[in-house]
Formats: structure tokens, sequence, C-alpha cells
């Protein structure tokens, strides 16, 4: 399974595609986060991967590779996974090696399997911080073995997300409120009630200096209609969460130029066409 040529999907099909991941979470035994490291770990396998993610490899465990092969889906689930990953992995290249200003601290919330603090090395020098649930940390902690090694400037913290206590937390561990920073949560949105969710981000907000920038996908209202159980929130207007703030927003959808990578070949609508399920990729920057 981990040989061929890559797949792709149109934009048109974003309301099945929607479909089959949902029921890809909804009807298997493993959590979000073990689902998508397996995707990483087979589009890394791929002939012409995106990315290559050796620690996700190493992260990722046979029976949700044997969960994803046998559920006959990975060609539909996988685009999503791998545009995105693609995508933030670009924007965080572009923030920490081409802006004119230093920043030396990434945040990376709800971080699940995710190896970027280990795997992509224009980080090797920032420190990072990876927070989540106390169950998720200690899983990926064990999981990673000698890997964490690797990197000094690295700290997991546990936290429940649904509170707002982990700000402390971070400053504990050597967060500066006062100097910019990166933040990424990335397949983290839906899985919070709206006002969590606008808590988590206000809470960002107030404890980020001018400079910073945010990184994260969303899906529109339409998305989570008959999904609700898994999926909890959604935002038609995703520059409303920020823009009121003091940050510039940029939203893109997947499949238009910069979020394409011949994988998504055509584009959804614009955003002005009514009842249509849609993703947005978020990027902002505090002023």
């Amino acid at each position: 399974m981990f040989s061929g040529e890559r797949s792709r999907i149109g934009m048109d099909g974003q309301a099945e595609y929607h479909e089959l991941l949902y029921r890809i979470e909804n009807q298997n035994p493993f959590p979000s986060y073990e689902m998508t490291c397996a995707i990483r770990a087979i589009e890394s396998r791929e002939k012409n991967h995106l990315f290559y993610d050796e620690i996700a490899v190493i992260l990722t465990t046979q029976d949700v590779i044997q969960f994803i092969d046998e559920a006959d889906l990975i060609d539909s689930s996988r685009p999503y996974i791998a545009v995105r990953t693609k995508y933030y992995d670009n924007f965080l290249e572009s923030v920490f090696n081409n802006t004119c200003q230093l920043i030396n601290q990434l945040i990376i919330f709800g971080c699940g399997m995710d190896s970027r603090a280990f795997r992509l090395e224009f980080l090797a020098d920032k420190i990072v911080y990876e927070i989540d649930q106390p169950e998720v940390i200690r899983k990926k902690n064990y999981r990673m073995g000698e890997i964490k090694r690797r990197r000094t400037n690295h700290h997991f913290i546990e936290a429940d997300l649904t509170q707002l206590d982990w700000v402390t937390l971070l400053i504990e561990r050597g967060y500066r409120c006062d100097l910019p920073s990166v933040w990424i949560l990335e397949g983290v949105s839906m899985y919070f009630h709206e006002q969590q969710f606008r808590s988590i981000i206000s809470n960002i907000d107030r404890n980020v200096a001018p400079g910073s920038y945010l990184g994260m996908d969303i899906i529109n209202k339409k998305a989570t209609v008959g999904r609700d159980n898994l999926w909890l929130s959604g935002f038609d207007d995703p520059e409303e969460l920020l823009n009121g703030c003091g940050w510039s927003t940029t939203v893109i959808q997947p499949g238009e130029e910069g979020a394409c990578f011949d994988r998504f070949i055509r584009k959804l609508p614009s955003r002005e066409v009514a009842d249509v399920e849609r993703a947005f990729f978020v990027t902002a920057q505090k002023w």
C-alpha cells in the first residue's frame, strides 16, 4: 500500500471528501491525531511525496495503517492532510527564514503526533512548545524515545485544552509573551465548541507580542451539518475570528494557488456562493 502514484481529488468533490473523512473519523477506533500521523507516514512512502516525514513512520502504529488500508478510503482522505501539512510547512519556513525580524518561539497547540519540531531543520535552533492533553503528550513522549534528544530547546506540555491555564504552564516553561512567536493550530478548531475555540483564540491574542504569527485550518458551518457529534464547530467568516483583535489575516481554500500542489485540481466556488462545504487555511500576523 506504500507504493503507487499520488492521488488527486477535484475540489467540486469537497462535500464527498468531508463525508468520507467524517466516516473515517467517526467509525474508526483511533483518535484523529493517530489517523493524521498514519496518513503522513503513508504520504512519505509515495513516489512523489509532498514531504518526507520519517518521524511519522516511527510514531504511527501498524494497526492504524492497517485500518486505513482496509477502510479503502485512503485515496479520498489523504489529499487534504497532505496538502494541509505541506501548506503549513511552507508557512513556517517563510516566517522563520524570510521575515525581517528574528522569531525564536513556536507553539504547536493540540500537537497530537506532529513531528515538525524534529523534522524541519530550520527549527533546529528554535524554542518549540508542544501542547496537548496529558494522555496524548505521554503517548507521544514514549514513542519518541531517543528522537527527543535531537532538540535541546523542545518542551512537551500537558494541559487541559478546554481550560485557559495552559498559558501559565507555557510561561512556567520559559515562554515569553513580550517576544514574537508563531502558533500552529492544525486540525484543532473543529473539535471544540464555538465558544471554546473563540476563548482559545482570545487567550492566544492576549499573550502574544506584536509581530507574532498564527496558522490554523477551519471548516465552515455547512461542513458540520449531520456530523456535529464529531465536528463541533465551523466558521463561515474566518477573518472575523482575528481581524477585530489587531491581526492581519489571509484566508485561502485548498485548491487555490499556493494550496493545491497538484492534489486538489479544481477550485471551490468563490466564497460568495452559498450552501457549499468549505475548508479554509488561515494565516495571520499580529500588529
